[in-house]
């Protein structure tokens, strides 16, 4: 399922920054080589980064998605004050922050199609429509209670708003807690990097760190040692987004996984609908071993 939707992506994607059709047959041919040298230890996220690579090979690296990562900014930004007084007047605020940061995932270039402005506050505004089961929140919220060091892994643009709103609450409950976000090391679809992280502010509320790679993940063998210094030293880390949870289950380190369910192979593990939210703690078993 990863492999098809790997090179389906591809294959949408080439026509932007290629024009000629023999160089994007070339290109294709090429992201079949990427695909066949592929081993089932891989993830999507690391496969994507080895065809990015070889991008190289036919187009100056750029942006692709630059448009839309201050667009998807720009869903959130004008409302972060509002949003965040939801947070503060909700019964749980903790729980509602959590809630929030989760249905920033809906909006994802890799997996969503025509994400909208309507579909993200319908969900944030109606957690009963995420129909996540948050049988873990009494666990992560003593976690979080507990922990010297929180780090945050981010991923995409206009969710790390949402982001920012949680680790804000954090910071105004336990002002002493050192909380360290985590952003991408270099442009992959709309992920967030230092550049998007320092547009929505991120830093006024953590200490901002790249992952040192251009990964939509985070694979521990690959990110800088800066990065991985800050993991490994965590007393809890928040995981959001799906990249970051097919990289790191079954790791074994203290994490609470936070996403949507968007993709088939995804729906098809946990039995669910598009959209769906998991709010699930690491439990040492691979998602890839669980799937027949």
């Amino acid at each position: 399922m990863c492999v098809t939707c790997l090179i389906k992506k591809q294959q949408e994607a080439v026509r932007y920054f290629i024009k000629d059709t023999q160089k994007q047959l070339e290109y294709m041919k090429m992201v079949c080589e990427v695909m066949q040298q592929a081993v089932m230890t891989d993830s999507p996220s690391l496969i994507l980064y080895r065809m990015q690579q070889r991008a190289s090979e036919f187009v100056e690296p750029f942006d692709l998605y630059k448009g839309e990562k201050e667009r998807f900014n720009s869903f959130v930004l004008p409302e972060q004050e509002e949003i965040y007084s939801r947070i503060l007047k909700s019964d749980d605020p903790l729980l509602t922050a959590l809630l929030i940061s989760m249905t920033g995932n809906y909006i994802d270039s890799g997996t969503v199609s025509n994400i909208n402005k309507e579909t993200l506050y319908e969900i944030m505004f109606d957690f009963k429509k995420l129909n996540c089961d948050i049988c873990a929140y009494e666990q992560i919220r003593l976690k979080i209670e507990q922990a010297g060091k929180i780090v945050v892994l981010h991923d995409n643009c206009g969710e790390v708003v949402l982001d920012k709103l949680l680790i804000r609450y954090i910071k105004s409950v336990y002002p002493e807690k050192e909380v360290v976000s985590i952003v991408r090391g270099g442009n992959v679809l709309n992920d967030v990097t230092l550049a998007e992280a320092r547009q929505v502010g991120l830093g006024e509320y953590s200490t901002v760190v790249s992952s040192g790679v251009a990964i939509a993940g985070t694979e521990l063998d690959w990110v800088s040692h800066e990065a991985l210094d800050h993991i490994k030293s965590a007393d809890f880390i928040i995981s959001k987004g799906q990249g970051n949870f097919e990289t790191l289950c079954g790791c074994g380190l203290p994490i609470v996984y936070l996403f949507l369910c968007k993709c088939p192979l995804q729906c098809y593990r946990f039995n669910c609908n598009p959209l769906t939210g998991v709010m699930r703690l690491e439990d040492g078993v691979s998602f890839f071993d669980n799937i027949d």
